[in-house]
């Protein structure tokens, strides 16, 4: 990032080369052979760069195979922004004046930089960054399409416009980020908070860090009028090493053991040109990995194939048995990690929607990662969203809520629901945690809040689902901090009602004790 106007020299090592240049991004020679005159300029002094600009620049000489084109990219820093810092990260996306689409076909090539906070725990705009390259940007999301605040999918690449796996503040290096836009949730962190659970309970999700945006598409300098709020950025789900650690599928895979992993299937809407496909009890699932550009039909027919067996032991007269039954097919703990996250928090994208699963070569069938939970913890004025009494999946159909139903009718299933429940419970989704969970993301966005709220100017009107509209944000925490209290105190009661008798408490958990040290045990759970 630049704040003041410097010059650029360019430079070929082949003798009796000329240079070609272009400052607006476009091809600086042209190259038809149909006669017309080179476009771009003919460079013969230092060029004088005074504003945003994306310079081209090739090498040419008659008789010689021409250079590729060198690209960079320079963005300036308008006066009002020079002294813009946060205790967040900072991003800064520009497309050079470039609108931006809506599907990844539709992709505009862009240039991002992140600016992590320092040693002192701020980030500068004219800090070294800690990445900054070209990168291509669409707009995602299906309802939050309609919104003022957008999000985005944010594809990192090389200088050939292709994928390039860069780390970005921390993270493990990839090529696919997405760039998550809190806005009816305005609390800024529903999302955030159940990832985070997720991997405490050891069940992987997405990683993490919030952000303040910039995002210039006017083609000028940047500035405050750039500025477009809190975002997370968060990792996309896909196959890796650091992100659904499953062996990647290749076309030449065709028989077991090879063709039986890795797969990402998931349940939800359809974006135009999903390859779909329908199980024997008529649930809808698209292929997500391999992509419907690889994916051959011998992997399709495997996948559907073992959800079809997979169901066909969960329905049959035997299906409680634990080696031919339906645990022979489905990793029990994921599927009941799952369930537990989205009756918690009582998302209303649950089950329904956004409900990933994969397999992995040789295992079985795993539900998750979680994914899109911004409207749960009572933002939603619908499907009793808002209420923190009452089980989530009987308000939905049987093809919205599939394979549970049965799976409880399994008084093993239901034990170790409860089991789990009531382990959980007495550590990480200890009350007093989860509370505490939330107060740390209010301290960390402290500052950040205000502007985002004063960029969208949403706090005390209503932004589809809200059921709970507050005049301030603090409002907007204390409201789903007691709805959360709430929940807890309602699945407490109900799990030790319906399932398992819930277990004593102890006064304290094991460990190193004094002589002496006098133990107590209660019966508080659903008492």
């Amino acid at each position: 990032f630049y704040t003041a106007p410097f010059s650029v020299t360019l430079a070929t090592e082949t003798k009796g080369a000329v240079i070609y240049y272009t400052l607006d991004g476009s091809e600086p020679y042209d190259t038809t052979g149909r006669g017309r005159a080179p476009s771009g300029m003919l460079y013969t002094e230092p060029i004088l760069i005074t504003t945003t600009t994306k310079l081209c620049a090739k090498a040419i000489k008659p008789g010689w195979k021409l250079s590729n084109v060198r690209t960079k990219e320079y963005l300036f820093l308008e006066p009002d922004i020079q002294n813009f810092s946060s205790n967040l990260p900072i991003a800064v996306i520009d497309t050079f004046g470039k609108g931006v689409g809506q599907t990844t076909e539709t992709q505009t090539l862009s240039f991002a930089g992140f600016i992590d906070n320092n040693a002192r725990g701020r980030a500068r705009l004219t800090n070294t960054p800690d990445f900054m390259g070209k990168a291509a940007l669409n707009i995602r999301g299906k309802s939050s399409e309609g919104f003022a605040k957008k999000q985005y999918h944010l594809e990192t690449l090389n200088e050939n416009n292709t994928d390039k796996d860069v780390s970005i503040l921390g993270f493990p290096a990839e090529s696919d980020w997405v760039l998550s836009a809190p806005y009816s949730d305005k609390s800024l962190m529903r999302n955030f908070l159940t990832y985070k659970w997720s991997n405490d309970m050891g069940q992987y999700a997405v990683r993490t860090r919030y952000i303040e945006l910039f995002l210039n598409t006017n083609g000028g300098g940047i500035s405050m009028d750039d500025y477009v709020g809190v975002y997370i950025l968060m990792e996309k789900i896909k196959v890796g090493k650091n992100r659904v650690n499953i062996s990647k599928l290749e076309p030449s895979d065709k028989t077991e053991p090879d063709i039986t992993g890795g797969y990402i299937v998931k349940k939800n809407k359809l974006d135009p040109g999903d390859l779909t496909f329908n199980t024997s009890r008529g649930l809808s699932l698209i292929h997500l990995e391999p992509d419907k550009e690889e994916i051959t039909k011998e992997q399709m027919d495997w996948i559907k194939n073992y959800i079809n067996e997979f169901e066909a032991a969960l329905y049959g007269p035997n299906f409680t048995d634990p080696v031919d039954g339906y645990a022979k097919y489905i990793d029990v703990d994921s599927f009941i990690n799952i369930h537990i996250l989205v009756e918690l928090t009582k998302n209303i994208d649950g089950f329904r929607l956004s409900t990933y699963m994969y397999k992995d070569r040789g295992g079985k069938l795993v539900m998750g990662p979680a994914w899109d939970y911004n409207l749960s913890l009572g933002n939603a004025d619908y499907l009793e969203g808002w209420i923190p009494t009452g089980w989530y999946y009987p308000l939905i159909s049987a093809g919205d809520y599939p394979w549970w139903r049965r799976l409880f009718e399994d008084p093993e299933f239901q034990s170790r629901y409860a089991d789990r429940w009531f382990v959980l419970r007495q550590s990480l989704f200890d009350t007093n945690m989860l509370l505490q969970d939330i107060d740390d993301v209010v301290d960390l966005l402290g500052e950040a809040q205000v502007r985002n709220f004063d960029r969208w100017k949403i706090l005390g009107t209503y932004v589809w689902p809200n059921w709970f509209i507050a005049q301030t944000y603090q409002e907007e925490i204390d409201w789903m901090k007691d709805w959360l209290q709430e929940r807890l105190a309602w699945m407490d009661t109900q799990i030790a009602t319906e399932f398992a008798t819930a277990p004593p408490l102890f006064s304290r958990q094991g460990g190193r004790v004094n002589q002496g040290f006098n133990l107590t045990m209660s019966a508080s759970f659903g008492t």
